[in-house]
């Protein structure tokens, strides 16, 4: 879409109504809905420049910490992202564009991140067995 509305700027003077508002709802969505696949896939990024000396169990001690510090904060952010639509809705915010209504781009965030805190949770205890680093 970017592209399309950049190309219709500079060689027809006419741009995608509404294009940042647009990509700006779908990006917060599919970063959200690709979250818990890689936590799922162990892909997230960690930094363990304070832990090479460290051993194996207290590497494992340390991510279970870390995975259940991110299940709480995924529930939390599935609680204020669910709360934050039911007000969006209720006062009738829309985009300033496209008049969208702006709780629409809400509905993937709270479920995406109620899936990420399990997948944390299943991570974090050794639920699920895919170990891919």
């Amino acid at each position: 879409m970017s592209v399309v509305s950049i190309l219709g700027r500079t060689t027809i003077q006419v741009a995608v109504p509404g294009d940042y508002e647009l990509v700006g709802m779908l990006s917060a969505a599919g970063v959200a809905l690709c979250l818990p696949y890689c936590e799922y896939r162990h892909g997230n990024v960690f930094v363990d420049f304070f832990t090479l000396w460290a051993p194996p169990g207290l590497k494992g001690f340390l991510d279970c910490i870390a995975r259940i510090l991110l299940a709480v904060v995924a529930f939390l952010l599935a609680w204020r992202c669910w709360v934050g639509m039911l007000e969006m809705r209720e006062y009738s915010e829309t985009s300033m564009v496209l008049s969208l209504p702006i709780w629409y781009a809400y509905i993937p965030l709270a479920p995406s991140f109620v899936l990420l805190g399990i997948t944390a949770l299943l991570n974090a205890f050794n639920l699920q067995k895919t170990e891919v680093r």
